[in-house]
């Protein structure tokens, strides 16, 4: 049998539209977009990510942290459906990947290709941005990330 919490959760999602319900997170209810919604073993492996962040994902980090750039909030390491994207900005939904030469081999660049496709589908533009350019000239990749920025405010429409 269903728990209260959980019985008025599917109430409430039924009555509302279907993209927007309640959830329980270890706290009181909140509002969660469930199409994108996390499993546990994704928040999980985020969290891990987020404890052992790359050299080139620290050096972007602390430029992006605490709303550093242009005043936007960006999440690190942030779960998303069975995704974890390096770096989102929910605002303009937007996505910044730091690619490492892991990314270059033929395998990981089809599930690169479905993964920008997946969330393509739901919205979210993908950034890629070399981890050598990282490293090497961060003003021009947060140069970068100003431009997407922008991009995504004037045309917020994405298709597949």
């Amino acid at each position: 049998m269903r728990s209260m919490v959980e019985r008025e959760a599917l109430r409430v999602d039924g009555s509302h539209n279907t993209t927007i319900g309640y959830i329980l997170v270890g706290r009181p209810l909140q509002w969660s977009r469930r199409p994108m919604q996390a499993d546990e073993k994704t928040r999980n492996l985020a969290k891990r990510l987020r404890r052992r962040l790359s050299r080139p994902e620290t050096l972007l980090w602390n430029a992006l942290r605490g709303k550093r750039l242009d005043g936007l909030h960006m999440r690190r390491q942030h779960p998303i459906g069975p995704y974890v994207l390096d770096f989102f900005c929910a605002s303009v939904k937007l996505a910044i990947e730091v690619d490492g030469g892991a990314h270059d081999t033929p395998g990981r660049r089809e599930r690169d290709a479905q993964r920008g496709a997946w969330l393509g589908s739901r919205g979210i533009r993908t950034l890629r941005v070399p981890a050598h350019v990282v490293e090497n000239d961060i003003n021009r990749v947060l140069t970068r990330i100003r431009e997407a920025v922008e991009i995504c405010r004037r045309r917020p429409e994405v298709g597949p």
